[in-house]
């Protein structure tokens, strides 16, 4: 019933019919309780195609899917992968890999690249786009690291519920003045994007005009 309301209300649209872009909706399929025809929730899944084609949400989480379901241990909710749009997936965990859930842990920062202006800037050039976007790679990942360590620099204390409540994994451990550097080494850091169509549709249309003249 809560499901089939909020897909309702997606699909109504806010106050003027606008597209509700928050909460962002991610939906999990999985082959047994709602992927396949006479699956127990079939008919919600094709409840949100409906709306996902009007609105652009739900987004899918496909928990049977290759890089996924490594993870997965049935009965175990906590191995099942977490997303937030085109930026946030939490689920593997370099620093811990006996720990790969994703209770307790997040995504501590993010950064999204602007492929259209990307697009824009290279003129026709498609070598030199790849050159731009390798090279604004390399600085949100120097830029992400460097924020890290701004964080990493803090106490319980600046986090008093994230860490203060045990939200993080081994938080609860901690004192009001130790360091969270070890806990938030749980977390990641995204490299994200927006404007992937946008940015086709100007190589499309620059393609279109080379071959015009």
């Amino acid at each position: 019933m809560v499901m089939k309301n909020i897909l309702k209300a997606t699909d109504n649209g806010l106050g003027n019919g606008e597209t509700p872009i928050f909460p962002i909706q991610i939906f999990k399929v999985k082959e047994g309780i709602n992927y396949n025809p006479g699956d127990p929730n079939y008919d919600i899944y094709k409840e949100t195609m409906k709306v996902s084609a009007k609105r652009l949400f739900p987004n899918y989480s496909f928990l049977d899917a290759p890089y996924n379901i490594q993870y997965y241990k049935e009965g175990h909710p906590e191995t099942e992968v977490a997303y937030m749009g085109c930026r946030t997936r939490v689920i593997g965990n370099v620093y811990d890999p006996d720990r790969e859930i994703t209770y307790g842990r997040g995504n501590l920062s993010f950064t999204s690249i602007n492929l259209p202006r990307l697009a824009i800037l290279s003129n026709k050039n498609v070598d030199f786009f790849f050159e731009q976007l390798d090279r604004m790679c390399d600085l949100v990942v120097e830029q992400l690291l460097e924020r890290f360590e701004i964080q990493c620099s803090k106490l319980v204390r600046n986090y008093p519920f994230l860490m203060g409540q045990g939200v993080w994994i081994d938080s609860e451990k901690l004192g009001p003045n130790d360091s969270v550097r070890d806990v938030l080494k749980h977390g990641s850091l995204t490299t994200g994007f927006i404007g992937l169509a946008e940015c086709l549709k100007a190589r499309a249309k620059a393609l279109r005009s080379s071959d015009s003249k």
